[in-house]
């Protein structure tokens, strides 16, 4: 960060002054207008020196040759401080130190050894990508470009939540689509998704699939949920590839198969769960949330938290250490239970970081325009 030119300057000052040799500190004044580096090395020469460390400042910097450590200035201040305001020549340097090292200027082997999964956007399979995943695809990528930039092993991935209510809503959505162009009424369920884009899903379908609404029941939701979350992510993939982001993976949750059920034995063998009102709760309380986790329903579903637990030691047992994560901020408190659960199965809450990433807001007429995949209000990536 620093040059060591100066430091090595200094520490010839030091031994030209014959004062004891020690390591130069050099940092950022917090205040710009105080120069561009600053050190403290006289004042903590001077106890050892039994001198004033103002005046042992003074000397340091009058011993000091500008145009060699190319200095505009150098000056004491308050107590000690010397203030340094690098010249021309040091800006000149810099510059051709850029140009020189082409594509390798600001790399390092800082993070060098650090395997880190990076995941981000992971918008639901339900919709387009909105204007929301714009910035989480922009920061996401720009943390992993400087994470390589460091020396880091970097991961990108997106979660495909392809299972669960919302998903099953989808798959109704699609059918009620496909029943319209088979010239019934259209009639979404409630809490489906409204959005003009799924006709086009549904005309796919179609064609693959002309007889799809003779099939049993089971096995024609088992067909449209497949099909339509197949549709949203080449969609989405298509999206972010014109946007100039890349995944290493793209995760389902349906991968996760045993993992789920594997983690709800693990939590229940810490004797952290309990059972109410048909319902299996975790015991979070005492590791930081308001209030315990409910992570399997009545209804026998799981809720949201025990599927991404699952997923996240899928991460950690796939050797990333941390795993980074981008959210929005609607999942704030999901970060509370996240690593309450983590630290319930043993995992340190520093596994797990989250970057919230905030909400994109568009107005018109200058007021907030709310945009939902279930209304079909949506502007897109």
């Amino acid at each position: 960060m620093f040059d060591d030119k100066l430091k090595t300057h200094i520490a010839e000052v030091l031994s030209k002054l014959g004062l004891p040799e020690v390591e130069v500190d050099l940092s950022v004044p917090r205040d710009p207008s105080h120069g561009d580096a600053t050190t403290t090395i006289a004042m903590g020469l001077a106890k050892e020196v039994g001198r004033n460390p103002r005046e042992l400042a003074t000397e340091i910097t009058e011993a000091i040759d500008k145009r060699e450590a190319q200095l505009d200035a150098v000056e004491v201040a308050g107590p000690g401080f010397i203030n340094f305001r690098y010249g021309a020549g040091w800006y000149d340097d810099r510059l051709r130190g850029i140009v020189r090292e082409g594509d390798a200027y600001g790399q390092s082997d800082a993070l060098d050894g650090q395997r880190i999964l990076l995941e981000f956007v992971s918008a639901n399979p339900t919709g387009p990508l909105n204007v929301v995943s714009a910035r989480a695809a922009a920061v996401g990528d720009a943390i992993a470009s400087l994470l390589e930039a460091a020396g880091c092993d970097v991961h990108r991935e997106f979660y495909v939540n392809d299972a669960g209510v919302q998903v099953q809503k989808l798959a109704l959505s699609v059918e009620a689509r496909i029943r319209e162009l088979s010239g019934e009424p259209l009639a979404i369920p409630e809490g489906g998704y409204h959005g003009e884009y799924l006709s086009d899903v549904a005309k796919d379908v179609l064609a693959a699939h002309p007889d799809i609404l003779k099939q049993d029941e089971n096995e024609r939701r088992a067909t449209l949920t497949s099909l339509a979350v197949e549709r949203m992510v080449a969609s989405q993939r298509a999206d972010l590839d014109m946007y100039g982001v890349a995944f290493d993976r793209w995760f389902h949750e349906s991968e996760l198969g045993e993992k789920v059920g594997q983690t709800l034995e693990a939590l229940k063998e810490t004797g952290e769960t309990y059972e109410s009102e048909g319902a299996v709760w975790l015991k979070t309380t005492p590791h930081g949330t308001n209030d315990d986790k409910v992570i399997v329903k009545a209804d026998g579903y799981p809720t949201y938290l025990l599927p991404d637990l699952a997923y996240h030691i899928d991460k950690f047992d796939r050797g990333f250490d941390p795993a980074i994560d981008l959210w929005g901020p609607d999942h704030h408190a999901h970060i509370a239970e996240m690593h309450a659960a983590l630290e319930i199965l043993g995992h340190a809450k520093e596994q797990l970081e989250v970057q919230i990433i905030q909400q994109v807001n568009f107005l018109e007429g200058g007021e907030r325009v709310k945009m939902s995949k279930r209304a079909g209000a949506i502007v897109t990536l």
